[in-house]
């Protein structure tokens, strides 16, 4: 420009001549280059005096060769709700922004400038961010000239803090086209700690009401069993005194009668029920005594191959075993109690296949509820348990079988949770798993 005549002076706050593009508006000043350049007749911008005050103006061109005039013609005088406008922009509590169509920042309050430190009149990829942000920013603002409203979360790390944002891009229509897109961010990391710190609340509520069941549980299953222990005393002390005469009564009549062959088997059942109901009486005395296991290190390994030896059949080979463990797995445990329960789950695990199968126990090393622990789990491949029978296979005397007194996985229950462990049972028609875990 050569000349600046006094009224566009006026309009325009009579910048000095080479600076006279200052006046223009950021987003306005390609255009308006753009049409002088190519001989446009005609040209639309904004422009400012000051901060405050924005005015819309024409430009009609008019080429004389070389020489281009312009006529300088305001079509909109000072718009008054625009000081109002940027107060309010200044005052809300989060970032506000606007770029124009061609991505260059022309409106921003200080809280958008102290986070971004963009200045107006920069575009997306000259605010110094890393190229993945720059590349997101790129991709919600084109969404939003393409008329959508986007909504965007954004986690970012400030000064060894998680900041969480929700950035909000909506487009901004003149007529038919749109010319910008309008945006604002907003801290919402108060919002998603306060999340936080609620769900681990909640967290730690479950926990403490999980504890308490389990507590409560505990209480009530030691107060049956000292009832049932007062009770088992006094069974203990009726049955055996009888079961003791019986026993020396036939003993005594098998030395003086001269028995033939169907009494010589109605003798051996007499003892063989005896018996039993001395093991049952045996079972029930060890269910309801108060279990202090007396803990030293031994080798886990040892004990269960030496269990299974001598529960497992080997004569007939119907039933084929494996045990699958390290060389070596020691654990502090009380050896004679555990030797019981692997005993009762490897019994259980034969008996459950009366005509052949196979049974598998499995050693190994695990973290359980972030406790290191050692699991045994004894697999048979027999029937398995019907389901509505599973949830209830340790409580104490329930049984599926005729001869059972169902007390072999109460005790087993008992002695791992006598451990500070516990024991799963799962099942299917391929077979039953029985898994004792008990932590280091």
């Amino acid at each position: 420009m050569l000349a600046l005549n006094a009224a566009a002076g006026r309009l325009l706050g009579e910048p000095p001549l080479d600076a006279w593009l200052s006046r223009v508006h950021p987003s306005d000043r390609p255009t308006l280059e753009r049409a002088c350049a190519a001989g446009a007749s005609r040209a639309e911008f904004r422009g400012t005096s000051d901060q405050l005050k924005f005015r819309h103006f024409q430009l009609e061109l008019r080429s004389r060769g070389e020489l281009t005039l312009g006529l300088l013609v305001e079509t909109t005088i000072e718009s008054s709700s625009e000081p109002e406008l940027a107060a309010l922009i200044e005052a809300l509590p989060f970032e506000v922004w606007q770029r124009d169509a061609a991505g260059v920042l022309v409106r921003q309050n200080s809280m958008g400038l102290r986070h971004w430190g963009a200045k107006l009149g920069t575009r997306i990829d000259e605010m110094g961010m890393p190229a993945d942000v720059v590349a997101l920013w790129k991709e919600l603002n084109g969404r939003a000239l393409r008329g959508e409203v986007v909504t965007h979360p954004m986690t970012h790390a400030v000064a060894d803090r998680t900041v969480h944002h929700v950035h909000l891009i909506a487009p901004v229509h003149e007529g038919d086209r749109i010319c910008a897109v309008v945006g604002v961010n907003i801290d919402v990391t108060a919002t998603r700690e306060a999340e936080a710190e609620r769900d681990a609340s909640l967290a730690r509520a479950r926990a403490a009401l999980d504890e308490l069941a389990r507590a409560q549980s505990t209480l009530v299953r030691r107060e049956r069993l000292a009832a049932l222990g007062e009770l088992a005393a006094v069974v203990a002390h009726e049955v055996r005194n009888p079961l003791a005469a019986m026993y020396n009564s036939i003993s005594a009549l098998k030395r003086k009668l001269e028995l033939d062959h169907d009494a010589g088997i109605l003798f051996g059942i007499l003892e063989e029920e005896a018996a039993r109901l001395n093991r049952t009486v045996g079972d029930l005395l060890s269910y309801v005594r108060p279990m202090q296991p007396e803990r030293r290190p031994d080798d886990l390994v040892e004990l269960v191959r030496e269990v299974v030896r001598q529960h497992v059949p080997g004569d007939t080979g119907a039933i084929a075993c494996e045990v699958v463990a390290p060389d070596v797995l020691e654990l502090n445990v009380d050896p004679v109690l555990l030797r019981v329960a692997v005993s009762n789950l490897v019994t259980n695990a034969v008996q459950a296949m009366p005509d052949r199968g196979k049974l598998t126990v499995t050693l190994s090393e695990l973290e359980h509820e972030k406790k290191d622990a050692v699991a045994i789990a004894v697999q048979d491949t027999g029937k398995g348990i019907p389901s509505d029978v599973l949830p209830i296979v340790f409580a104490p005397f329930f049984t599926t079988r005729a001869s059972g007194a169902g007390l072999g996985l109460a005790v087993v229950r008992r002695i791992v949770e006598a451990h500070d462990g516990m024991v799963t049972a799962r099942s299917d028609d391929r077979g039953t798993v029985f898994t004792v875990l008990i932590p280091r």
